[in-house]
């Protein structure tokens, strides 16, 4: 317990309690944020490895013998707001540069391997998206119908 050296303690604090008890509550949520990471997982539709932990996410060729320097290393740290990229070809680095987000999002991890307090986020993310791609399949279906009625109707009035 910790004791307040201010005068106004028993007045504040009464104010913040639910507050701080709120704060409280959904900070928990992320303790396992800064302790829990996985690290040279497998993709599942390329050959990079990858890398997540509270720094970022980084993904890396394993083509190198040394596991620790990679001749190819593109990372989304969680402290800047830009990309890095590492490789030792200025032609593959201008090729990449402003498609950072594109080749994040087409790189793959199972949900499974991903450290366990990212994994609700993840499979909610992934039922939006599948049930995004359910409808925009179910648009394309009713607009074929329709091309299909259409036709069918031109070929009656021939």
């Amino acid at each position: 317990m910790t004791k307040s050296e201010s005068c106004f303690s028993e007045e504040i604090f009464p104010l913040l309690c639910s507050t701080l008890s709120e704060l409280y509550d959904e900070i928990i949520k992320f303790s396992g944020f800064k302790n829990d990471y996985c690290y040279n997982l497998p993709t599942i539709n390329s050959n990079f490895h990858v890398d997540i932990s509270s720094y970022g996410v980084k993904f890396f060729d394993t083509f190198s013998t040394n596991m620790f320097i990679h001749d190819f290393q593109l990372s989304s740290l969680s402290f800047k707001d830009k990309y890095e990229c590492i490789c030792n070809s200025s032609t593959v680095i201008e090729t990449i540069k402003g498609e950072e987000d594109e080749i994040f999002n087409r790189i793959f991890v199972k949900i499974e391997d991903c450290p366990k307090w990212c994994q609700p986020l993840l499979y909610e993310t992934r039922k939006i998206e599948l049930q995004e791609e359910e409808q925009e399949k179910m648009k394309q279906q009713q607009q074929k119908q329709k091309k299909q009625k259409r036709l069918a109707l031109k070929r009656k009035g021939l």
